[in-house]
């Protein structure tokens, strides 16, 4: 089974020529045009990355269909074949990001990942991240309880431990 990241998704058509614009979850913005294959939508359909760019603030890509030998199926063309992509995510397999370097770590790694304070009380598992100005926000859940625990390394989370599968925090069950 092929673990997968979502780096993105695309957003609509831009223009006339199958050109699509996209929104990228990677930081920064541009890191999603370091992948010059992308997976689109849930049954992962690959796409060769032919040109990229901007216009405006937006982040625009010119798109080729693969079939499953690799070879090219078609360069999208016109705004109804780039119509046909709105909305879809744009993912890669895990194995195709470079490792984490230092103390960073994907946040697709760290889902799932046990949430305990410095005290081992738990605090559930991570269900996903939030981007917010001022920092990362770490969800975790447990049964019908949420914590928010902003992600500041040193300050807040202790350590995250992908081996052993936690991430301590310097945290309470009763902050809610």
């Amino acid at each position: 089974m092929q673990d997968w990241v979502v780096l993105g998704k695309v957003l609509g058509p831009h223009g006339i020529r199958g050109w699509v614009r996209i929104y990228s979850e990677t930081r920064p913005a541009e890191n999603i045009f370091s992948q010059s294959q992308w997976w689109l939508g849930p049954d992962r359909r690959p796409f060769r990355l032919i040109e990229k760019g901007r216009s405006g603030k937006a982040m625009i890509a010119l798109l080729a269909s693969d079939d499953v030998s690799g070879s090219s199926a078609g360069l999208l063309q016109d705004r109804d074949q780039a119509l046909a992509l709105r909305n879809l995510e744009i993912a890669v397999p895990r194995q195709a990001l470079p490792a984490s370097k230092g103390d960073s770590n994907y946040w697709a790694d760290m889902i799932g990942l046990q949430v305990e304070t410095l005290e081992g009380e738990s605090l559930g598992r991570v269900v996903r991240f939030l981007e917010s100005a001022a920092h990362d926000v770490l969800v975790s859940e447990e049964g019908d309880q949420e914590w928010l625990i902003p992600f500041v390394r040193d300050e807040i989370v202790d350590s995250v431990n992908l081996d052993s599968g936690v991430i301590r925090v310097k945290w309470s069950r009763e902050w809610v």
